[in-house]
């Protein structure tokens, strides 16, 4: 039996740089918690009308961890699906495939609940992204507006439920980080 991989585990409010984290790395396949979210079709809205992403519930952490541990248990080269999330429309899209890196390569963990159970304990490094909050929601603007096909009033009447769901379930998480990045320079 092969090696277990390394698991590296980044995590942090949306629109932190964690993606743009990622991209640094070397040898390494990155497991999106994003992929792993239920879709708007299995949730509920609020009083008005916004769905709340920024809640574990609404991401399938156990298939998550399930696909971290695939990777980081087969052999070089191994294909693992995982589903595949469309941000445009809230919804699964299909699945995709990820190969497993080479047995010195690390497994990446990425995604606003990269640090909740069963995750956490998965991870032997776990960093946590957290710019200033004008720097967050720069981002989200030019990442939701370019990227995922959103107008500047759907992300301000998303933000509210961004932020409770920063505070309540994220920003705890800060505790296991073993190491936090808490400036605002990644673009």
């Amino acid at each position: 039996m092969n090696k277990r991989r390394r698991i590296v585990a980044i995590c942090g409010r949306s629109g932190s740089g964690k993606s743009f984290l990622v991209k640094r790395f070397t040898n390494y396949v990155k497991v999106g918690t994003d992929d792993f979210y239920i879709g708007k079709s299995k949730m509920e809205p609020d009083e008005n009308g916004v769905y709340n992403f920024d809640n574990p519930n609404t991401v399938d952490l156990e298939a998550c961890a399930k696909a971290v541990i695939d990777l980081a248990e087969s052999p070089t080269g191994a294909k693992i699906t995982i589903p595949k999330y469309d941000m445009k429309i809230s919804e699964p899209s299909g699945t995709r495939t990820l190969i497993a890196p080479s047995e010195d390569g690390i497994i990446v963990v990425e995604g606003i609940f990269s640090f909740h159970p069963p995750l956490l304990d998965l991870a032997s490094l776990r960093i946590f992204m957290d710019p200033p909050p004008e720097v967050i929601l720069a981002r989200r603007y030019r990442r939701d507006i370019e990227e995922r096909g959103r107008t500047p009033k759907s992300i301000l009447k998303q933000y509210p439920s961004v932020i409770e769901g920063y505070e309540t379930y994220i920003r705890p998480m800060r505790k296991f980080a073993d190491l936090v990045i808490d400036f605002g320079c990644l673009i």
